[in-house]
């Protein structure tokens, strides 16, 4: 799905940066917390301090409703620190990019979750001048194609809409998933 615009990257010469971790380095963050990240990375993004309690309500809020209200209760402190180190590595990555005299802007490819004001790497960001435009499909809220304003509540600066997709609804998939998992625990 990023191809043309990776394409467009290279044949003008700008450098691509992978912003996320390795699935091995997300697990270990999981199960083993903090430790299990680069300490310089931690220390430059204060991960290692507790996060605003908007910060964690809201990606309680964002994580249960991505699982489809199924998120495990228990698992909810590990996820919302795998979304956070996921959030900062994506912000760092701009700003490692930015710090090269060459370079004057980043932009970042990433889902709405991570591009929010209020919970995404602009939380990491510091000073660096950002315009967060988050992603929407077209439906009854939005009929067209095209570039809108944010409504009340949408965390971001633009939001950019684009044709629906056809696809399943991921929550039956997702409750299937889990039904099959706990059939094969009994």
């Amino acid at each position: 799905a990023y191809r043309p615009v990776v394409a467009v990257a290279l044949d003008h010469g700008l450098p691509v940066l992978a912003a996320d971790w390795p699935m091995a380095d997300r697990r270990a963050l999981s199960q083993d917390g903090w430790q299990a990240l680069p300490a310089e990375f931690v220390a430059r993004f204060g991960l290692d301090q507790p996060a605003a309690s908007a910060v964690v309500d809201g990606l309680t809020a964002a994580i249960t409703a991505g699982h489809c209200g199924h998120a495990p209760e228990a698992a909810l402190p590990a996820m919302i620190r795998v979304q956070r180190a996921r959030d900062a590595g994506i912000a760092g990555a701009a700003l490692d990019a930015l710090a090269r005299p060459d370079i004057d802007q980043a932009l970042i490819i990433a889902g709405s979750g991570h591009v929010r004001r209020d919970l995404g790497a602009p939380l990491y960001l510091g000073d660096a001048a950002v315009l967060a435009v988050g992603l929407a499909e077209t439906g009854a809220d939005d009929p067209e194609p095209g570039l809108r304003d944010p409504r009340p509540g949408e965390p971001f600066d633009l939001v950019w809409v684009a044709e629906a997709q056809p696809r399943e609804d991921p929550c039956i998939a997702f409750k299937a998933a889990l039904e099959a998992m706990n059939t094969a625990q009994k």
